[in-house]
């Protein structure tokens, strides 16, 4: 494959979107490509290049087949709608982002690495000059940087030569990569993970559609429900906060909710007799003086203690468990109040804010971030597109915003039972996948498993229930059940399972009892992944760990004088290192080929010895995630093609955990969806087809239809 690497220099607006490509002020005005180390070229325009390809590098994309660059979601942005680069797609151009390889060689440990940490890395020394990389930090674009060539032309010198050695380090490390990908047997999950990243990259600079109006309203009506349950939080706790020394009671003070949970003292200043001044006048001083508050007076087993002597967290996941769990009906009302606030809060401030601020010509575009997680399943930001809520009524308000262009509809794709499906085939459990194919619901087969849920029915009744007659009750049971089925395979026990769903603990324990008898080869096959990584380690350096995540450490010593990371100790919420104790990396490679990463803890047993061991959660979880993720990179890939040809017809717009979104023209959906479906369930023909790896059965989807994303009906073709 012939080889050319490409490189953007550009402005960095002062909007909301920075230097990228989705700001419509934002040009590049430096291009850096080339087809070998030795034969890098750069062009400059002071004017910008008005996103236009030079003739240069345009004739020597048609000569070349594959493109390389670092963090290639922002430079083809900028050239996406160009013809030359589309031709270059279409007859079958791929990609290798330097970055995406990296983090996928690593075991996803390496997430969002620079080229100067891969310079590092490859080569052997940062080539980057600092210089103009802080430039870049402080908003001083290229623009700027190319205006100052003729009167300061010693700094203008440093740039072209940092712009040289950004084309000729990436393609170095592109070299070496090669290499090391092939070593490692993960040449092909790399190359379906880059034509992956081409769909995403298609799909930020599509953009969702949004009701800017019904957001405007949404926003003030979610700000003063939040306002009155706040109001009425205040009220509730008159009678605990009633020391006249007292401030007013302030619901969004850590400190005040600490002590109002668990009790506490508060720091108040009181004014005091302080002697007489000379003509016989009292003199006044105010002084600190402690108020004890006993509040609820709550256990501290809902809670742990925060880096303020004296107080205690008091955050979502506190309030939750009090609600859940808690016999004090005061404190439950309380807490009640101030989740739902807080969900409100969250949801005007993440979502809706987000969305008023970022919105270009009634449209977002999120940007897919595919190097962040430990399992490289998808995470979204500017906005956070990728975790829209969807089951409350609060949620169905968000998800109504995204609308339909006119002539088209909002279309749903969503695999069902994705992590079940995984797990039968890793574990290669027969009799998981017997039930698979047979079309159990494996939710309402937990619920028949749990005396308490069950209340005596057959699994038959309880699928009659909940899903044909659609009785309210037994929804919601069925939910506490997927819930369920969802985070044990992600390696959730029973008292968490149980905290999660409202379950008593004792019947998610027999629950988990029975399921692991059933299906006896998940176990085994969590025992082997668990033995593999243990048997499968090296020491954790400073040059694996991305270079925002190297602080830390007590008194700045978390590595050793050889570069070496210390083992981490577990004590409660707090992370101790100790000295000539190095932390272990394991490794776990997937039969896509995909490698996981698990970083080993210290912490110490009942007597007081120190154990060096992996959690079992991750060890359970990443491969059920991550090959979940990989479904869904392969299935994205195959339709590249599709969305390039028929971009009048189709549009891919977002992915959401293990649903895809589109827009598809209302004249087509009877043709189109059908298509999408099959290609989606087809994993077996795609994972031999990218990864040379066997599946046994189709994975299996649900599609809905809709003019916004919270109106969804099943797709029924022919209507």
């Amino acid at each position: 494959m012939k080889p050319i690497v490409l490189d953007f220099e550009t402005t960095i607006s002062k909007g909301p979107h920075g230097p990228s490509a989705k700001d419509a002020s934002n040009d590049f005005h430096t291009i850096i490509y080339g087809d070998s180390p030795t034969n890098v070229t750069i062009e400059h325009k002071e004017e910008g290049f008005k996103r236009k390809l030079p003739i240069g590098f345009t004739s020597m994309l048609k000569e070349s087949s594959i493109l390389i660059g670092h963090n290639l979601s922002f430079d083809l942005g900028y050239i996406w709608k160009c013809p030359e680069w589309k031709e270059y797609l279409l007859r079958g151009g791929l990609i290798w982002d330097t970055q995406t390889a990296e983090y996928l060689m690593s075991g996803q440990r390496h997430t969002f690495s620079s080229l100067g940490e891969l310079q590092e890395i490859y080569l052997g020394r940062k080539i980057k000059a600092d210089r103009i990389s802080r430039l870049y930090k402080k908003g001083v674009g290229a623009d700027r940087m190319v205006q100052a060539q003729h009167r300061c032309k010693r700094f203008f010198k440093l740039y072209e030569q940092y712009s040289y050695d950004d084309g000729i380090t990436t393609l170095q490390v592109y070299e070496k990569q090669l290499v090391r990908a092939e070593q490692l047997g993960m040449l092909d999950i790399i190359k379906m993970y880059n034509k992956y990243l081409l769909s995403l990259i298609m799909c930020m600079n599509t953009g969702i559609k949004v009701d800017l109006d019904k957001c405007e309203k949404t926003l003030r009506e979610f700000k003063l429900k939040e306002l009155k349950l706040l109001e009425q939080a205040q009220l509730l706790i008159g009678q605990y906060w009633d020391d006249e020394r007292l401030p007013e009671f302030n619901v969004n003070s850590p400190t005040h909710k600490s002590a109002m949970l668990f009790g506490g003292d508060i720091k108040v200043k009181v004014k005091r007799e302080n002697g007489l001044y000379k003509n016989g006048n009292q003199k006044f001083k105010l002084f600190d003086e402690l108020v004890e508050v006993t509040g609820f007076n709550l256990p501290r087993k809902y809670t742990t203690e925060s880096k303020v002597v004296g107080r205690y967290k008091t955050d979502t996941g506190v309030i939750e468990k009090i609600y859940k769990n808690s016999s004090n009906e005061a404190a439950k009302e309380y807490c009640g109040l101030q989740k739902e606030a807080m969900t409100y809060h969250k949801m005007s401030s993440t979502y809706l804010g987000a969305f008023l601020n970022l919105s270009i010509l009634e449209r977002l575009y999120p940007n897919f971030n595919t190097t962040a997680t430990a399992t490289s399943r998808l995470s979204s930001s500017n906005p956070n597109l990728q975790n829209v809520p969807s089951k409350s009524e609060m949620a169905k308000k968000i998800q109504g915003l995204f609308v339909a262009p006119t002539g088209w509809q909002c279309v749903q794709i969503d695999f069902s039972q994705l992590e079940i499906y995984i797990l039968a085939w890793l574990s290669d459990d027969q009799q998981m996948t017997k039930d698979l194919l047979n079309g159990i619901d494996f939710h309402c087969l937990r619920m028949s498993w749990c005396s308490s849920m069950a209340e005596g029915k057959s699994y038959e009744e309880i699928v009659h229930l909940a899903k044909k007659e659609g009785v309210k009750e037994w929804v919601i049971k069925r939910n506490q059940a997927k819930q369920i089925s969802y985070q044990k395979a992600y390696g959730a026990g029973a008292r968490s399972l149980a905290e999660s769903t409202g379950l008593l603990e004792d019947d998610v324990k027999e629950l988990m009892e029975k399921e692991d008898r059933i299906y006896y080869k998940v176990k085994g096959y969590n025992e082997h992944v668990l033995r593999t990584v243990e048997n499968n380690t090296e020491y954790s350096t400073k040059m694996g760990i991305p270079s925002y995540l190297l602080r830390g450490g007590v008194n700045g010593k978390r590595f050793d004088a050889q570069g070496y990371e210390l083992l981490p100790i577990k004590q409660g919420d707090n992370v101790t290192y100790e000295q000539g104790l190095r932390r272990n990396i394991g490794f776990y490679q997937s039969p896509t080929g995909k490698r996981y990463a698990f970083e080993e803890y210290g912490s110490f047993d009942r007597r007081g010895n120190l154990r060096q061991n992996f959690s079992p959660t991750q060890t359970k979880n990443y491969q059920v995630q991550g090959t979940a993720s990989d479904v869904q990179a392969a299935t994205s890939a195959a339709l590249l093609e599709v969305l390039l040809t028929h971009s009048d017809k189709i549009q891919f717009i977002n992915e959401i955990h293990d649903s895809k979104w589109f827009y598809i023209k209302e004249e087509y959906l009877n043709i189109i969806v059908p298509q999408v479906c099959n290609l989606m369930e087809a994993v077996p023909h795609l994972f031999k087809k990218y990864l040379g790896v066997d599946v046994p059965f189709k994975f299996p989807v649900d599609a809905e239809v809709g003019e916004n994303f919270a109106e969804l009906t099943a797709f029924k073709p022919g209507e």
